[in-house]
């Protein structure tokens, strides 16, 4: 399995794997929505640069996010799908209930952005089972 780190932040790591047409996101601590934005508008200029189709959501050393931010990631997610394609997004749970709020949220978001047939969302608890269920057509 190819992989890549394509961007380092101290909240975020961007790693692209070309088989799976996929780049993980790795965040760490507490982000500000500013922040948050900033570095989602990165990830998904990243995406359309390397033409990957897919997201993977690690936010097991995340510590949530607020309500302002996982509306609109769930609103950037939904709109690049709309022009770009079918996004698969793989969500690996964390334990921490802050961030395991913030991840119901976004698929909640999702939802009402009606982007759940752009966006498909699944849940994981490590990184090889999403790798995995992103291969699968």
């Amino acid at each position: 399995m190819k992989k890549e780190v394509i961007f380092e932040h101290p909240n975020l790591t961007l790693t692209y794997y070309p088989d799976e047409s996929g780049i993980l996101e790795t965040w760490k601590g507490f982000t500000e929505f500013e922040l948050f934005a900033e570095l989602l508008d990165k990830t998904i200029n990243f995406m359309i640069e390397k033409g990957a189709k897919n997201l993977i959501l690690d936010t097991r050393q995340h510590k949530g996010l607020n309500p302002k931010g996982n509306e609109h990631g769930a609103n950037v997610c939904v709109q690049h799908a709309k022009k770009y394609g079918t996004m698969k997004h793989a969500i690996i749970v964390p334990d921490y209930i802050f961030s395991k709020l913030s991840v119901d949220n976004f698929v909640k978001n999702v939802k009402d952005e009606h982007g759940e047939s752009l966006v498909i969302n699944a849940y994981f608890k490590e990184l090889d089972e999403a790798l995995d269920w992103i291969r699968k057509d």
